[in-house]
């Protein structure tokens, strides 16, 4: 086994050993509220996003061996650059006050739309299906299959 890309193994290290943080922190961490009902503990997702971590941190360090580097565009620090990454921080800061508020599904569909039209996707067609299907899938699987109960506002 020959190591052909430093960068994915240490990325794929870093992954792995991040999951294993989340997965021996979460004890310690997420406590149960009595005044919430649900069939599923709190620690529930973020086990899962622990079991994910570590599962595409596994694949990412054998995906370092097996692999050839390919040449990667350089990073780019423009001004344009910079106001997208702010303007999503102020987005992300919006919608979490627009949720609890407006409900999870409206503000998700808003903050669908804006964040896609922030990132260059042009296609009305593409991005009116993923306003509606986005919110609403996210919305139903975790009140029908976690159940999980997610704000309602006054819009739905």
């Amino acid at each position: 086994m020959v190591l052909h890309n430093k960068q994915t193994l240490i990325e794929g290290l870093f992954f792995l050993l991040f999951g294993l943080v989340i997965l021996l922190l979460i004890p310690s961490q997420i406590m149960v509220t009595p005044s919430i009902h649900t069939t599923t503990t709190p620690a529930f997702i973020p086990t899962v996003v622990a079991v994910a971590l570590m599962i595409v941190g596994f694949l990412m360090v054998i995906k370092s061996f097996r692999a050839k580097h390919k040449t990667t565009k350089n990073i780019d620090f423009s001004l344009e650059s910079f106001l997208r990454v702010g303007g999503s921080i102020l987005l992300l800061v919006a919608y979490i006050e627009m949720f609890r508020i407006i409900g999870i599904v409206v503000a998700s569909a808003v903050f669908v739309a804006v964040f896609s039209y922030i990132f260059g996707l042009r296609s009305w067609v593409k991005m009116a299906v993923t306003v509606v299907v986005v919110p609403v899938v996210v919305w139903l699987v975790f009140e029908y299959v976690f159940k999980i109960p997610l704000p309602h506002g006054f819009l739905f």
